[in-house]
């Protein structure tokens, strides 16, 4: 029978199969890089190089070896009576920033791999305000994210370079104009389809 045998490249190969057989190959529509492993695991050539696809595996982990807690800036980035805070006790690192798997992370939210804190603007009444970082980033492909834990909606900074960036947000002349909305993830957090909102 025609399109059965498993040799045959134009046979379709299920994703069971591919995690048994690491030499079977998957073709899913609208993806250009597929790892034979995780077949559910891709990228999108539709969305920007900071944002990966995923979906299946509950026991996928993120790999934050290497990866700090948070982007220190130099001595003097921030002014002395700045509201802007560079420090990670200012951060609530355990509640947004957590590297436990079992605790939702902005990074899984929003499906950011290493996304850390840059800085934060605490406010009881209107919400923690963040300037975040992909870090790692290769040159030209930096992104800077701006997040209030109020309203929940990440925004993405156009301009690439973090000291313009910081200093945009803490004297405050940026605009509209200057961001671009982050969606959240709609696959859900590191591989656990449901959990995003």
């Amino acid at each position: 029978m025609a399109g059965t045998d498993p040799t045959d490249s134009s046979t379709p190969v299920s994703a069971a199969r591919v995690a048994t057989d690491p030499s079977a190959s998957v073709s899913i529509p609208g993806s250009s890089t597929v790892d034979p492993s995780n077949p559910l695991k891709r990228k999108d050539p539709d969305l920007p190089p900071w944002v990966t696809r995923t979906g299946g595996s509950k026991d996928r982990k993120p790999n934050w070896e290497g990866i700090p807690t948070y982007q220190k800036l130099d001595e003097g980035a921030l002014d002395d009576d700045s509201f802007w805070f560079n420090d990670p006790k200012k951060m609530q690192m355990k509640t947004y920033f957590s590297r436990l798997p079992e605790v939702p992370s902005l990074a899984e939210t929003f499906n950011l791999d290493n996304l850390i804190p840059v800085i934060v603007k605490p406010d009881p009444d209107h919400g923690y305000t963040y300037v975040l970082t992909i870090y790692g980033a290769k040159e030209g492909q930096e992104a800077h994210f701006l997040w209030n834990e109020q309203d929940g909606q990440m925004w993405r900074f156009k301009e690439k370079d973090l000291k313009k960036v910081v200093d945009m947000v803490v004297y405050e002349t940026y605009g509209g104009d200057a961001l671009e909305r982050q969606f959240r993830s709609q696959l859900g957090s590191w591989g656990r389809i449901g959990r995003a909102a």
